[in-house]
C-alpha cells in the first residue's frame, strides 16, 4: 500500500511522501473521518429541515367538528356550524382526544369547564391549566 501511495505521489511533482517527512492517513482513518463528516452533515440537515417549535406546535386536525345548535362553553359563544380543531404547542391532546374533550365541554352541566381546563374566548382556545401549550383551538369553517 505504501508503495502504491508513494508511486502516486511521485506522479504529482515527483516527491515521495517519505522524503517530505509525513505519513499519509490510512484507509481506515479516512473511512472513519468520512463517516463522521457524513453524520455531522446529516445532523445539520435534519436541524435545518425540522420546523421551529412554533411551527411544530400546531397540528390542524382533519375533518371538522359540527356544533348542532347555538351553544356556549363558559364565556365562549359557539354558533351552530362546523369548526376546525387545531392542537396547540405541545401536540397534546391528540386530535381524537380534543374532539372528545370538546364534546364533553359542550355537554357539561351549566356549560362549565372541568378543572383544570381554562378557556380564552378571544382565541377560542381551551388550555389545560398552567401546562404551557397543552390544549386546542377552534376556528369556524367557512
Amino acid at each position: 500500500m505504501a508503495e502504491q501511495t508513494s508511486t502516486a505521489l511521485r506522479g504529482c511533482g515527483g516527491y515521495d511522501a517519505a522524503v517530505l517527512g509525513f505519513d499519509l492517513p490510512s484507509t481506515r482513518s479516512l473511512r472513519v473521518a468520512g463517516i463522521v463528516a457524513l453524520c455531522a452533515l446529516a445532523a445539520l440537515l435534519v436541524s435545518l429541515a425540522a420546523p421551529s417549535p412554533a411551527q411544530a406546535a400546531r397540528v390542524r386536525c382533519a375533518g371538522a367538528f359540527r356544533v348542532l345548535h347555538d351553544d356556549h362553553v363558559g364565556r365562549l359563544e359557539l354558533p351552530r356550524g362546523s369548526y376546525r380543531i387545531t392542537i396547540l404547542a405541545s401536540g397534546r391532546p391528540s386530535c381524537a382526544q380534543a374532539s372528545a374533550l370538546f364534546t364533553r365541554f359542550l355537554e357539561s352541566p351549566g356549560n362549565r369547564l372541568p378543572v383544570p381546563w381554562l378557556i380564552e374566548p378571544q382565541t377560542a382556545s381551551f388550555l389545560r391549566g398552567s401546562a404551557a401549550g397543552v390544549g386546542f383551538r377552534l376556528k369556524p369553517v367557512r
